[in-house]
């Protein structure tokens, strides 16, 4: 039994550092790239929301865009307009350069917000919070913005069958034309509002459960491998 509770501590302990930030990063927002990519100023720091993966936005001849791309960008910036003071917390640089960090604006997680609203996708190869797990599940499970749009096509499938030359699956002719207008700050947006049934902490509530409980779904399949005294 001491091994076991012992596994179940490296557990934990190797998950909450795991999830350590290791720079911060403060600043306005100068541009919105897509759903879950953003340019502060001063420097033209590049930031990508950490955990999420938003539908792609087009990127060009042989590059299209997915169903949901410029919606996801336009939620995005309803929630944290062009000139936005904000603060990132970041965890590395990834292989383009930008810094992957959690964003705070107002006291809001964006990347919490933008999985909850149904905006974009876990992106489940790089969650170190369950709870990003739980609000991908909260909105798929209501129907929830690109949940709602049909073809949720994960975005790094996306890129994989839908950029690359050769034979493409038929859903990747349903993507945005290669000459669709970018969605400017200018123009009206989509109101970015909780689900109307639920309180704010009922949500976050739910959230951590869900994430929480599939953690310990883990643990416990890792306990059965432990010989018992």
């Amino acid at each position: 039994m001491k091994k076991a509770i012992a596994l179940v501590a490296l557990l934990a302990a190797a998950t909450w550092a795991h999830a350590q930030f290791t720079f911060e990063l403060e600043g306005q927002v100068a541009y919105i790239d897509d759903g879950d990519t953003i340019i502060l100023h001063p420097g033209s720091q590049r930031i990508r929301l950490a955990e999420i993966d938003a539908p792609e936005t087009d990127h060009g001849p042989g590059k299209p865009g997915q169903p949901y791309g410029t919606t996801a960008r336009a939620a995005l910036t309803a929630m944290m307009p062009v000139g936005s003071e904000v603060k990132a917390q970041c965890y590395e640089h990834d292989a383009h350069g930008r810094a992957v960090c959690r964003v705070m604006y107002q006291n809001v997680d964006i990347s919490l917000e933008m999985a909850r609203l149904g905006h974009a996708h876990a992106y489940k190869e790089y969650v170190r919070d369950p709870r990003i797990i739980g609000a991908a599940d909260y909105a798929k499970a209501r129907q929830l913005g690109l949940w709602n749009a049909g073809n949720a096509v994960y975005p790094q499938t996306w890129r994989r069958s839908c950029w690359t030359e050769g034979s493409q699956p038929l859903f990747c002719s349903t993507g945005e034309s290669s000459n669709a207008q970018p969605v400017l700050v200018t123009q009206p947006v989509p109101s970015v509002t909780p689900h109307p049934t639920a309180t704010t902490q009922q949500v976050r509530a739910r959230e951590v459960i869900n994430g929480l409980t599939k953690y310990l779904a883990l643990a416990f399949e890792l306990l059965k491998t432990v010989p018992l005294p």
